[in-house]
């Protein structure tokens, strides 16, 4: 199957579907439009975007708890398929050292409703997934307010891009300006986010 490299050293991971497409009178995805248009030219046809509706509302309201800080860091990469668990666990770790703070590992056996505990819980989470995807971790921090760093999913680049890299010098002096700072952007990514991807956004 076809990839589209995105410069980033990723690849997007969709240009397989093109065989598919080809076939549709219509063809969507829930990338957004610069990745579309990158599909669209390598495939030879126009692919367009449709956010992923997601229960954002639903999501806040339930576990969003405004708790006080934890001095927790999720390391909240993914454990599967080589997307840069190993190094976002160090990283947490190194940050964890050096700023008095503790680590919460990604573990496969939580539930959903338990992992969305996990993230209004801690402080930081820190997500250096090292594939292009849509990003529904970066989603939920933001529905409930942890700052998410890190990552290049669809969602962190559209929502935060500022904090869309996975080079970990600039992840640490973002970690230190939020820590010393707060989350400042808070409200209005949750407003971006509800215009994007809620259910009535879409």
């Amino acid at each position: 199957g076809l990839k589209k490299d995105t410069g980033q050293g990723v690849h997007v991971g969709l240009g397989y579907l093109g065989n598919f497409y080809r076939m549709c009178d219509t063809a969507i995805t829930q990338f957004d439009e610069n990745v579309c248009a990158a599909l669209s030219d390598e495939i030879g046809m126009k692919v367009y975007s449709l956010p992923m509706n997601y229960k954002v509302e639903e999501i806040r309201e339930k576990y969003k708890t405004n708790s006080a800080n934890s001095r927790k860091i999720l390391a909240a990469t993914t454990d599967w398929a080589d997307r840069g668990y190993e190094k976002c666990l160090k990283f947490c770790n190194h940050l964890a050292d050096k700023y008095d703070y503790t680590v919460v590992e990604n573990v496969g056996t939580r539930s959903w409703d338990e992992w969305l505990q996990v993230i209004d819980d801690v402080d930081f989470v820190v997500n250096t997934d090292t594939q292009h995807r849509l990003g529904q971790v970066t989603i939920e921090c933001i529905a409930l307010g942890t700052p998410h760093i890190g990552g290049i999913s669809d969602t962190v680049l559209n929502m935060i891009p500022e904090w869309a890299t996975n080079d970990t010098d600039k992840l640490e002096e973002i970690f230190v300006h939020v820590k010393n700072s707060g989350y400042e952007n808070a409200d209005a990514h949750y407003e971006k986010l509800v215009e994007r991807y809620s259910f009535s956004g879409v």
